[in-house]
């Protein structure tokens, strides 16, 4: 592993700056490892989402890993039209090593995730010159909790490849502009570029939006126009085989509908007004976010105002997770800030003529503000899974029992209405249990969203659907008679599991004389919906 790390960054480990340099980058790796760890521990299911993407690969691995035109999830002639690649990947594991399904949504992300810290390096190389720098960066961008929480939960299967190929694409492009277009570096990219598109449709956006605007700052030619087509021609060829048996299937109304899924522009746009980009651990010091800040405004790295603009403008034109794949430039930035403290410290103290190696080994105000960085950006990482109560989305086996006995218990066309908890840090996105609930009953859910995004027509009558259930001022049973009338909806089961309000859920569907109770466990109450008026 040691040697593996040396060998990446490229040093002689006998040397003493080097050494340093290596140590930095090795914390990056192994506490980048520990903090990913971490945040799924604690659980024996995959946190919080990959209820779609695991009714997917069980419909792939039931059709022979033949392409199927529909997925099975929820009953609802879902077009198979998502990227398959992180599919075909699990249901070969499952399928030749006797892997579990379960296991490899649970950890498989969170390895992936964890070779996204090697590839960050490589990717520095492209805006920062010195290795101490590149190693910082690395450090920062391995600490940013929204670096790797929603690329290590369940549906991380998918986000965290597509995040892994972006980076590498992004470095392979930046070395095609450097080596002038060599053909070697083209193909590289190219090929990075395919396995990006095959794997998330977010990090395809993220790569398309960086890729323009770097070429956009590398003063287009005739020649580089031309290059770059070919390119693209060869990503054309390379993702063919998928893209046209969707379009075959479904034509283009899946990607439409996919591709306009965003949600809350607002606060988007609000977020870049406060600067509060949800980036870390709001019980801490956003330091990172700081540094990113000072670096933003830095005259001293010529990087500094093509990487505000990648982070500032991607942070508006990228729907669903762009600020999760944006890190990448928050952590660079966060370098170049933490870099120019460093030179006003030691211009006051005449150390401008030494390297930043020897001028951290020289000033002790500087290797304390650096120990104090890199111990409380880490602390800041490692308890980030307590923060709004994250530690909570996820499965537990009580959630597992209850759909198992839905599954074993009621008939196949039975219709279920999972009853949406009500918290301000909860909403369609994150109801793990909305989505896991078709996945493992095999039943379809009446308020369950995910999924639907590839329906565009329904996706978002689905979500007034849902938020009108979850805002309904008489919560419990006489919301359930008005909803189920509102949208003419037939309803065969209850499932209450909302662990703040239950017991007052619980009461007003027991007085009511159209629910019978059916399945009780410490957490999960299910009612079978006697009477539909």
């Amino acid at each position: 592993m040691i040697a593996w790390i040396r060998k990446l960054i490229g040093l002689d480990s006998r040397n003493e700056e080097n050494i340093f340099i290596f140590t930095i980058i090795g914390l990056a790796i192994i506490l980048g490892a520990i903090v990913r760890v971490q945040y799924i521990s604690n659980s024996d299911y995959p946190i919080n989402d990959g209820g779609f993407f695991f009714q997917m690969v069980e419909d792939l691995i039931d059709s022979g890993f033949r392409l199927p035109k529909y997925t099975t999830y929820n009953q609802a002639n879902i077009p198979f039209a998502y990227p398959p690649l992180a599919f075909y990947l699990t249901g070969w594991l499952h399928s030749y090593f006797g892997i579990p399904k379960f296991a490899l949504f649970q950890y498989l992300p969170v390895i992936v995730s964890v070779f996204t810290i090697p590839a960050f390096y490589y990717l520095t190389n492209g805006f920062l010159e010195d290795k101490f720098y590149r190693a910082l960066a690395t450090f920062f961008f391995a600490m940013v909790p929204r670096s790797f929480e929603w690329f290590v939960m369940g549906g991380g299967i998918t986000r965290s490849l597509g995040f892994v190929f972006a980076i590498l694409a992004i470095y392979s492009y930046m070395k095609v502009f450097a080596s002038n277009y060599k053909k070697a570096y083209i193909l590289l990219a190219s090929v990075f570029s395919s396995l990006t598109i095959l794997s998330h449709p977010v990090s395809s956006l993220f790569l398309a939006f960086s890729i323009i605007l770097l070429f956009v700052y590398s003063k287009p030619t005739k020649i580089k126009i031309q290059k770059n087509l070919i390119m693209a021609i060869i990503i054309i060829l390379l993702t063919s085989p998928w893209w046209i048996t969707i379009i075959t299937n479904h034509g283009v109304s899946p990607f439409i509908g996919a591709g306009s899924s965003g949600h809350a522009d607002w606060f988007e746009i609000k977020n870049i007004i406060t600067q509060n980009y949800g980036y870390e651990n709001s019980y801490f010091l956003t330091i990172v976010g700081v540094l990113a800040l000072l670096g933003a405004f830095s005259g001293n790295n010529k990087n500094s105002i093509k990487l505000t603009v990648l982070l500032v403008l991607g942070y508006i034109v990228i729907p669903r997770g762009g600020v999760d794949f944006l890190t990448v430039y928050l952590a660079i930035l966060a370098t170049i800030g933490f870099g120019d403290i460093l030179q006003i410290w030691n211009k006051n103290q005449n150390y401008e003529h030494l390297n930043v190696i020897q001028q951290i080994r020289e000033n002790s105000k500087t290797r304390i503000f650096l120990f104090f960085i890199i111990t409380y950006v880490f602390l800041a990482a490692y308890t980030y899974k307590y923060v709004d109560s994250k530690d909570q989305v996820r499965l537990t086996d009580y959630d597992f029992m209850a759909m198992e006995w839905i599954r074993d218990n009621t008939e196949e066309d039975s219709a279920l209405l999972l009853y949406p908890s009500r918290d301000e840090k909860r909403y369609w996105w994150n109801d793990y249990r909305a989505e896991w609930l078709p996945a493992i009953t095999k039943r379809e859910s009446v308020t369950t969203v995910q999924g639907y995004e590839w329906l565009p027509v329904l996706f978002p009558e689905r979500i007034i659907r849902y938020t009108d259930l979850l805002f309904c001022k008489q919560r419990g049973s006489e919301c359930v008679k008005q909803w189920t009338e509102k949208y003419d909806i037939d309803v065969n089961f209850i499932v209450v599991g909302d662990r703040n309000e239950k017991l007052k859920l619980v009461e007003s569907f027991q007085l009511g004389d159209a629910y019978d109770e059916v399945y009780r466990n410490e957490e999960i109450i299910v009612f079978k919906y006697l009477i539909k008026e």
